[in-house]
């Protein structure tokens, strides 16, 4: 599988670094798109042709998540995980007509095992 991780902040988080290297160790491609080194962040991701959108979502990026992910997903329909804090603390407040799964607390195996 080719898993897309998406991003907003210009920096490389290492929640990434960590699920890549297991997605990599299982024979997965992985790539890191970040919003504002791309000039069309949707176009940019949906040319890779994903199988799969991953966010690490923060309770302060959640609306950035699900317009980005909608966005994604109208020119390229992949499945939407997200991990991270807001995920697994707020699980209830998720709008699934967006997101297809989430990961609650660590996630390299559990990734792997969905990819």
């Amino acid at each position: 599988m080719k898993i897309a991780f998406v991003q907003n902040l210009p920096v490389m988080l290492d929640s990434y670094l960590v699920l890549s290297a297991s997605l990599k160790k299982a024979g997965h491609q992985t790539e890191v798109f970040v919003d504002a080194l791309e000039h069309d962040l949707a176009a940019s991701v949906a040319a890779a042709k994903p199988d799969l959108l991953a966010f690490n979502c923060l309770t302060g990026s959640y609306n950035w998540v699900l317009k980005t992910a909608a966005a994604i997903k109208k020119i390229h329909p992949a499945p939407v995980i997200l991990g991270g804090v807001h995920p697994t603390f707020y699980p209830e407040t998720v709008d699934y007509s967006v997101v297809d799964f989430i990961c609650r607390g660590e996630g390299e195996h559990a990734l792997v095992d969905l990819c």
